[in-house]
């Protein structure tokens, strides 16, 4: 069962972006989409820090072994849009980062110091309106 007010809401056009020090492992697990669950209740450890089901298809993440700049790392994981890159990058407060994870299609509704991802380990920086490369 979802024990939080959602934090993102679905919205065509626009990209939720999180950052931090995930290894690939990490985040496989913080993704891992168990199965067998009822409508209620969350699909992955992302899920129950969202508050809400997401589409698993509008997910990117990126994680490398050694911390890389944020531009890098936007590029790595697929950002083309210099404006977006620019947005994340100023609204990250390292330099330097292990991992990216973007949703796409998503809204932030709470208040971004509320709520806490991956144990702390990953910090929400918000969301831009950005034409989505997917559709629903």
């Amino acid at each position: 069962m979802f024990y939080c007010k959602p934090f993102v809401d679905s919205l065509e056009n626009w990209v939720t972006v999180w950052i931090g020090d995930l290894n690939e492992e990490e985040m496989a697990e913080y993704l891992d989409e168990l199965g067998g669950v009822s409508d209620n209740e969350p699909i992955s450890k992302f899920s129950k820090d969202l508050g809400r089901w997401y589409d698993h298809d509008f997910i990117w993440y990126e994680c490398s072994d050694d911390k890389l700049t944020v531009q890098e790392q936007c590029i790595n994981v697929g950002i083309e849009s210099n404006s977006l890159q620019q947005e994340i990058i100023n609204s990250s407060p390292a330099d330097k980062i292990k991992s990216i994870l973007i949703l796409w299609n998503s809204k932030v509704v709470c208040d971004l110091d509320k709520r806490v991802f991956a144990g702390g380990q990953l910090i929400c920086l918000g969301s831009w309106s950005e034409e989505s490369p997917l559709t629903d």
